[in-house]
Formats: C-alpha cells, sequence, structure tokens
C-alpha cells in the first residue's frame, strides 16, 4: 500500500511540473484511421522521420483554372471507394530518392484538413506514387508536431472525431 501511494503522489508532482502542452497531447499509435476532409477515411503510417505528408494519387494530371495551377488526380478510400479529387497546387517539393542514381522527384503539393482522433489541421501534402505501399497516406511531423505522441508498439488508439474537434491549425 505505501508503495503504490507512493508512486500515485510521484504522478501527481511529475504531473504539476509538466507544462500543459505536454499533457494536453494525445497518444497515437503508428497506424491510425483518419479522415481527410471529411469526406474520406484511410488508415496512415505515422512517420516521424518524414518532414511532410504524403498521400497516394494516382492519374495525377496539372491544369489551368482561373490563371491558377490545379491538379486532379484519383485515390482510393479505405473502403475501396474511388475519388476523384481536384486541389489548387500549393508549391511543388522536390522529394530526394533513397537511391543516390535516381533523380530527386518534383510532386504537386496540395492542402487538406486532416483528422486524428480529436485533432484537425489543415497541412500540406505532396501528391506521390504509394502503390507499392501497404499504407496509402503518410503523415509527417508537420502534422504531427505539438499535439501527438506517439506509441510506436500500437496501433489505432483513436478514431476520428472531426465534428466535435478541435481545430490545432
Amino acid at each position: 500500500m505505501y508503495y503504490f501511494a507512493r508512486m500515485i503522489s510521484l504522478g501527481l508532482v511529475i504531473a504539476s511540473v509538466m507544462p500543459f502542452e505536454v499533457l494536453a497531447k494525445s497518444v497515437i499509435g503508428w497506424i491510425e484511421p483518419v479522415s481527410v476532409n471529411g469526406e474520406m477515411y484511410l488508415e496512415a503510417k505515422i512517420d516521424t522521420g518524414a518532414d511532410h505528408s504524403s498521400l497516394h494519387a494516382e492519374q495525377v494530371e496539372e491544369f489551368l483554372r482561373d490563371n491558377q495551377l490545379w491538379v486532379r488526380f484519383r485515390l482510393q478510400d479505405q473502403a475501396g471507394k474511388l475519388h476523384i479529387l481536384e486541389r489548387p497546387v500549393v508549391r511543388h517539393a522536390r522529394i530526394k530518392r533513397k537511391d543516390i542514381n535516381l533523380k530527386s522527384q518534383k510532386r504537386p503539393v496540395v492542402e487538406f484538413e486532416i483528422c486524428i482522433g480529436k485533432h484537425k489541421k489543415k497541412v500540406d501534402v505532396n501528391l506521390a506514387g504509394r502503390k507499392k505501399y501497404k499504407y496509402k497516406l503518410l503523415i509527417g511531423r508537420s502534422f504531427l508536431r505539438g499535439s501527438f505522441w506517439i506509441d510506436a508498439e500500437k496501433q489505432r488508439l483513436t478514431e476520428p472525431q472531426c465534428d466535435n474537434g478541435k481545430k490545432d491549425n
């Protein structure tokens, strides 16, 4: 009993000296279900080694609309439903390849609102050919920063709750 009481008091002391921002972070696993723009659901791989998020897209086609560069592309959600999306291009990213013999890739970057648990943020996502990968959406640090702790041993700790979610910007 004494040991248990000591552990609880130690936990309260640690919690009392930790900044609120640390305590407010959500714990997620290395695979999480996410909502993209509140209209489609995907399972995403959480990758703290990636600066930015990346989404598998097929038949990527850039075009002009009202003198602004847009992109049209296809993707399948978790249920297998095909989505044909059009988004304005925010910028192009140069992606270095792991194989030094391959040239870097130029990828269009678009903005999506992504929701994990109760956290939703607008984030730049580069469109990539991720067909050979199991998870079509990779979530990078630009989305994760300030909101999450990642438990690399766990998966699917949350469900998207965008309707009631707080916007983290």
